[in-house]
C-alpha cells in the first residue's frame, strides 16, 4: 500500500481511506492491518498508540488510534456490502475488527480502547483474542449500536473477564491484568447483564486484580426496570470503589 513508500514521523496526523468490496466471509481487521506498512519502524508513531477507538457508521468502519503528544492515525474503510440477501451482517463485519484488532496495534502501549458497533456476534473467544492483544489495557468502555442494543456481546465480554487463565493464546494469568475502568454504555436492561457484572467485580477482586471503576448507561423499557437498576446499583457499589448505573434514552 502506499505508506510502504514514505517514513511517517510519530507526530503526524495519518488519514489513510479504503473502498472495498466485502462478502459475508470478509475479514475487516486483517484489511485494516494491510493499510499500514508490514515494517513498522517506518511508521513510529504505532509504536506509540495508547488509546484507540473502533466505530460504525452506516458502511463505514473507522478505527482511530491516538497518542500522548497529539499524533493521530485514522483508518476509514467504506465497505461496499451489496443489498439484500447478499448482504453481509454489521454484527459480523464488526466482530472481525475486534477480533483481529491486535493486527493492527499489537506493539502499541494501548491503554484505553472504545467500541461502539453491532455486539450480537461477538462472543467469548472475540474477545479473547482482542483483549489477549492488548495486556496494557487499563480502560474499556463499550457501547451497542442503539438499533441493536443487544447484551450478548456484553455478556460475552463480562464472561471472559472473569477467567483467570487463557491457555489458547500466549497471553497466561487474568486478561488485561492492568484494567481499572469498565464502561458498558446503550445496552438494555437485563438481570443477566447486572448479574454477570457482578460476578466480574467478585472475581477481578479474587484474582487481586480489582476494577476501581465500573459505569454502566443502560436503556430500560419499563419503570420495573429502572426501579431494578436503582436496586442493583446499591449493590454493586459494595463491590467496587466507584459505581454509576443509571439509565440512558
Amino acid at each position: 500500500m502506499l505508506l510502504r513508500s514514505f517514513y511517517v514521523p510519530a507526530a503526524t496526523r495519518t488519514h489513510v481511506g479504503v473502498t472495498t468490496d466485502v462478502d459475508p466471509s470478509a475479514d475487516l481487521g486483517k484489511t485494516f492491518a494491510s493499510m499500514l506498512p508490514e515494517d513498522r519502524r517506518t511508521f513510529p508513531l504505532s509504536s506509540r498508540v495508547d488509546r484507540i477507538s473502533v466505530s460504525v457508521s452506516g458502511d463505514t468502519y473507522t478505527l482511530v488510534g491516538g497518542t500522548p503528544r497529539d499524533g493521530k492515525v485514522v483508518l476509514e474503510l467504506q465497505a461496499n456490502a451489496g443489498a439484500g440477501d447478499a448482504r453481509p451482517a454489521h454484527a459480523a463485519l464488526f466482530e472481525s475488527v475486534l477480533r483481529n484488532i491486535g493486527l493492527v496495534f499489537a506493539k502499541s502501549p494501548v491503554a484505553e480502547v472504545m467500541l461502539v458497533g453491532d455486539m450480537r456476534q461477538l462472543t467469548q473467544d472475540s474477545w479473547r483474542a482482542a483483549l489477549g492483544a492488548l495486556p496494557g489495557l487499563a480502560r474499556l468502555r463499550v457501547g451497542g449500536a442503539k438499533e441493536s442494543p443487544s447484551t450478548d456481546g456484553l455478556l460475552a465480554l463480562c464472561e471472559t473477564l472473569q477467567e483467570d487463565s487463557v491457555s489458547e493464546s500466549d497471553h497466561k494469568g487474568a486478561l488485561c491484568p492492568n484494567l481499572q475502568h469498565v464502561v458498558i454504555y446503550g445496552a438494555m436492561y437485563s438481570q443477566a447483564l447486572i448479574d454477570q457484572a457482578e460476578k466480574l467485580l467478585v472475581a477481578r477482586d479474587t484474582m487481586g486484580k480489582p476494577l476501581e471503576g465500573l459505569t454502566m448507561g443502560l436503556r430500560v423499557s419499563s419503570a420495573e426496570d429502572q426501579e431494578h437498576i436503582e436496586t442493583s446499583w446499591k449493590v454493586l457499589r459494595r463491590l467496587v470503589r466507584n459505581c454509576v448505573l443509571r439509565v440512558i434514552s
